[in-house]
C-alpha cells in the first residue's frame, strides 16, 4: 500500500490528488499557526518567541487539486510563519524575534526525498538542518528525540504538534501523554 492512505510521492513522479477533507485540514493548520503566534506575541514586552512546529506525518509537501498544484502542510506552515512574522514586525516598533524550528517526519523515504527536493527548489535548501529538520521515521519512533529537541530550546517548550487524521492512530496514547507531560507549554 502507498504511504499516507493513497498519497504517494516519488521525485520526478506525478503528484497525488489532495482530498477535500485534507485541503480543509491544511487551511485550519495554516490559520491556527498564525493565530497561535499572534497570541504569543501580543504583549509588547515579549522580545522573542521560540517555537517548534512538528508535522508528524508530513508527506511530500505538494499535491494537485482541481487541475492545479497546491502546497501541503510543510510548505503551508513555512508560509504561515513567514506571513505572521511580517505582520507582527509591521505592528511592533521595537521588533521581536520569532524563532521557529520545523520538524517534518515521514516514514516513507520517497516522501522525504520528494519533500527535500521540493524545499530545495522553493529556496529553503540552506535552512535544512538549521531550522528545518527532516526525519525519515515513524513518528512514534522519534517522538522522544523530538521532545528532547524542543526541551533544548528553553524553558517554555512552545510547540505545536500536527498529527493528522490519517496519522493519529499511528501514535499511541502513551506517546501523547509523554509529549504532554514532558513539555511545559
Amino acid at each position: 500500500m502507498a504511504g499516507n492512505l493513497g498519497y504517494d510521492w516519488i521525485v520526478g513522479g506525478s503528484l497525488p490528488e489532495l482530498g477535500r477533507h485534507s485541503a480543509a485540514k491544511h487551511e485550519i493548520f495554516d490559520a491556527y499557526v498564525g493565530a497561535y503566534i499572534r497570541t504569543l506575541t501580543k504583549s509588547h514586552r515579549t522580545r522573542a518567541l521560540n517555537l517548534t512546529i512538528v508535522d508528524g506525518f508530513c508527506g511530500g509537501g505538494r499535491y494537485t487539486l482541481d487541475g492545479g498544484q497546491v502546497d501541503g502542510s510543510p510548505l503551508r506552515m513555512l508560509a504561515a510563519v513567514d506571513r505572521v512574522r511580517a505582520e507582527v514586525a509591521a505592528a511592533r516598533t521595537r521588533g521581536i524575534a520569532i524563532n521557529v524550528d520545523f520538524v517534518f517526519v515521514d516514514a516513507n523515504r520517497n516522501h522525504i526525498d520528494f519533500l527535500r527536493d521540493l524545499l530545495e527548489s522553493e529556496g529553503h535548501g540552506s535552512r535544512i538542518g538549521r531550522d528545518i529538520h527532516i526525519i525519515t521515521s515513524k513518528f512514534e519512533e522519534v517522538a522522544g528525540d523530538v521532545i528532547a529537541r524542543i526541551q533544548a530550546r528553553g524553558r517554555a517548550h512552545r510547540s505545536l504538534f500536527f498529527l493528522d487524521q490519517y496519522g493519529w492512530s499511528s501514535v499511541t496514547f502513551a506517546t501523547i501523554r509523554k509529549i504532554m507531560a514532558a513539555l511545559q507549554c
